[in-house]
């Protein structure tokens, strides 16, 4: 009898080498924070129950981490490495609990070669933080929905709240359960323990709160002025809306990775095909995150990363659908994921082949 591949093992052998990988990264002496992680750290230099932009739970994690590492570059991106750990062992878990072991590693490996998890899982933002939290409140409230346990839903709850301190966007969480719950006809059956999951996830409003009854609502004068909404009216113009609409869409693609492209639009129109209830339910954060963003991109300009903490799900699909098809399609997986990790390694490592001190890639 063949012996079961140990998967939790390939998992933790993979992600180690890139943890590893980002920490030689973050060590190198010429590589400095980019403006953003520099203002967390600033923050986290001058605590406060909110920001004027963002909640504190970015400045709260590089406070504890710059505590025990000092303020070093390492002292703040350690908070977005271990983050995406965090990440990638939801991802296994989620896709292991849902299919089999198989599954929850190809999910993983998938989701660790999407551009969006090197970001958030690289640089210290506050999308590292709010990727992890949304991500475990999509597992945790799926438990919740399976098995009927208030247990699991107060635990979607505390994971919410604390995604809340971490991102406003967060919020998109309540929607998306909602509407789900009446889809799947479980409303009824599991309304009280919605309204739980709710009740403990307001919870991490209250810095929010805190912070802008003592500052005006500067907060909510600001985010109102990112959607539009501040300001001149200007007239609406056409051209230029459906021009940022476009932007917006090639950027969600590439933040999927194009190699990995095949295998979304596959397990897309496998979803639209079956209909299949456990498969809506990974899908749907995505859509409606991609949707609520897309519909924002015809107002004002989109940056790349605002909707892609909730795509971590597409990786569960995808690795699912591929799972099950042709071995020309598992070829078209191992490359795609091949590619789409050693590409960010090549940039992140130091220059030991000297490949990067050719012209074209200098200048790049």
């Amino acid at each position: 009898m063949q012996k079961s591949p140990n998967y939790p093992l390939y998992f933790w052998l993979s992600t180690i080498g890139l943890v590893i990988a980002k920490i030689l990264f973050t060590l190198r002496p010429e590589i400095d924070l980019f403006t953003e992680e520099a203002q967390y750290w600033l923050w986290s230099q001058n605590m406060a129950w909110h920001y004027y932009s963002k909640p504190p739970l970015v400045a709260v994690l590089n406070y504890i981490s710059t505590a025990i590492l000092g303020n070093t570059e390492l002292g703040i991106r350690i908070n977005a490495i271990l983050l995406g750990i965090g990440m990638s062992w939801i991802t296994f878990l989620f896709g292991k609990h849902l299919y089999s072991p198989k599954i929850g590693f190809w999910s993983a490996m998938i989701l660790q070669a999407m551009p969006l998890w090197w970001l958030a899982s690289t640089f210290h933002m506050t999308d590292s933080a709010l990727t992890f939290f949304w991500g475990l409140g999509v597992y945790f409230a799926y438990r919740g929905l399976e098995e009927g346990k208030k247990t699991w839903w107060i635990w979607a709850g505390v994971a919410t709240a604390f995604g809340l301190m971490a991102k406003v966007v967060m919020m998109l969480i309540f929607p998306f359960l909602l509407i789900y719950l009446i889809l799947a006809k479980k409303w009824k059956a599991q309304s009280k323990n919605f309204i739980v999951f709710v009740l403990i996830s307001l919870l991490g409003f209250i810095p929010a709160l805190i912070w802008n009854w003592q500052n005006d609502f500067n907060t909510v004068k600001h985010l109102l002025a990112l959607g539009g909404g501040g300001g001149k009216a200007e007239a609406f113009d056409t051209g230029k809306a459906f021009a940022r609409f476009f932007e917006y869409l090639g950027g969600q693609l590439a933040m999927i990775s194009i190699f990995l492209l095949p295998l979304f639009f596959g397990a897309f129109r496998n979803v639209i095909r079956t209909k299949n209830q456990k498969e809506i339910y990974l899908l749907m954060p995505a859509l409606m995150s991609w949707a609520a963003f897309a519909g924002l991109s015809l107002l004002t300009s989109i940056e790349v990363n605002w909707p892609v903490f909730a795509y971590g799900s597409l990786a569960i699909l995808m690795a699912a659908w591929i799972c099950e098809q042709s071995l020309t399609w598992l070829k078209i997986r191992n490359w795609g994921v091949g590619l789409s990790i050693s590409l960010p390694l090549f940039f992140l490592l130091p220059d030991f082949t000297f490949l990067k001190s050719i012209s074209p890639i200098k200048n790049a």
